[in-house]
């Protein structure tokens, strides 16, 4: 199975997870990505050896208050290459992050139905 590194064609990759099953299972699928063992947020920043080409996010942002989301973006960002997306995947109906946030452009998918409950991918860069 092709990891996000590889997909995204650099291996500095960071997967965050949220509970031990989550990492375990990130670092089985995503061969070639850095996955902070720390079990969330915030990644330890010396798992992190060079500037990530993305950082894939399942944490439940949306359950978390918005001090602490917008901490979770600004430190994401600084881990980052410049333009590296940070992706989060989420069951909320909403953005986790404001779209009206200064220096950030969001995009999401569509939901996506057939999961369930239905999800939907958020794509943040900063710019």
């Amino acid at each position: 199975m092709m990891g996000f590194g590889r997909l995204l064609g650099h291996a500095s990759t960071v997967v965050v997870a949220h509970r031990s099953v989550g990492v375990e299972m990130s670092r089985d699928v995503h061969l070639g990505c850095v996955v902070p063992m720390n079990m969330g947020w915030p990644v330890d920043r010396q798992a992190v050896r060079e500037p990530a080409a993305a950082i894939v996010s399942g944490l439940p942002l949306f359950t978390k208050p918005l001090r602490t989301r917008l901490r979770l973006i600004s430190d994401a960002f600084g881990l980052l290459l410049p333009q590296a997306p940070f992706i989060q995947f989420t069951y909320a109906v909403v953005s986790p992050i404001p779209r009206t946030l200064p220096g950030v452009h969001a995009r999401s998918t569509e939901r996506i139905w057939l999961n369930l409950p239905p999800a939907q991918v958020w794509v943040y860069r900063k710019g």
